[in-house]
């Protein structure tokens, strides 16, 4: 498998921002603050969601990614399987019944 690129319109403190994945490795190098473990925690969310239920904000990952501006929280990724490409589209509500997910081939 192989990422291609990914649109954040919402997550955590990341709003409007996309990246293209280079073929080999793609270094992200950003000061401390950019984002890059929400980032990572996007592409996860993107492929697996959320976990159903936690009882604290530390392990609440719903919670500690809802968009800081208040908008909404979610986006897109491409990627490759196969020799054929695919994308993501998924957006996260309050709660799991407020989620959206489309794969797109």
């Amino acid at each position: 498998m192989k990422l291609v690129s990914l649109y954040i319109e919402n997550f955590g403190g990341l709003s409007q921002y996309s990246l293209e994945f280079a073929d080999g490795l793609t270094v992200i190098n950003q000061p401390n603050g950019f984002g890059k473990t929400t980032l990572a925690e996007f592409i996860r969310a993107m492929f697996y969601g959320f976990p159903r239920k936690a009882k604290t904000l530390d392990k609440s990952l719903r919670q500690k990614y809802t968009p800081w501006n208040g908008g909404k929280c979610g986006g897109n990724l491409t990627f490759e399987f196969a020799e054929k490409q695919y994308r993501i589209e998924r957006t996260f509500g309050a709660t799991p019944r407020g989620d959206s997910f489309n794969l797109i081939d």
